[in-house]
């Protein structure tokens, strides 16, 4: 491998030289740049992830001391005052019939097509008594198209969720 090229400094194959950390950094601060070591920057970050830390705890700290220092009186009028704030924000009675709106349609569809069901049941038992009294059909073909009635539904049905698939 050649020794001292870019990619063999990016890849830390090498150590970089004086020269080259000057020009990379030195680009991107547009400033003179200073020879750095990596080893330095990293206790820096490190220090100061440890102080924004340190903050967010002393924060976390300060709000459960001010909340332990109310009163239970206090902290019923907070407990009070944010219920109302939730029903001040609930909906009223038109507005929520508005916005259920699409379900009570759902409902609607869903009732239709039950009655749609009920209605069909009737026609088709009716065609069905027509035709086993005009037809004297005996006891097994009576009964195997009474069962093939609710198997047909059934084939339908999966016909049809097979098709929504």
């Amino acid at each position: 491998m050649l020794e001292g090229t870019d990619l063999n400094q990016a890849y830390m194959l090498i150590p970089p030289t004086a020269s080259t950390v000057t020009t990379a950094t030195s680009a991107v601060n547009q400033e003179p740049a200073k020879p750095t070591n990596r080893s330095t920057m990293l206790p820096k970050q490190t220090v100061e992830y440890a102080k924004l830390a340190q903050q967010a705890q002393a924060q976390a700290q300060q709000s459960q001391q001010k909340l332990s220092t109310l009163t239970l009186e206090q902290q019923q009028q907070l407990v009070q005052h944010f219920t109302q704030q939730q029903q001040d924000q609930q909906p009223g009675y038109f507005e929520s019939m508005f916005m259920k709106k699409r379900d009570v349609l759902k409902t609607l569809v869903m009732a239709m097509i039950v009655l749609l069901a009920i209605s069909l049941h009737s026609l088709i038992m009716f065609w069905l008594q027509d035709y086993f009294t005009t037809n004297k059909t005996s006891f097994k073909s009576e009964l195997g198209l009474r069962f093939l009635y609710p198997l047909s539904i059934i084939f339908l049905i999966w016909n049809i969720k097979a098709i929504a698939l």
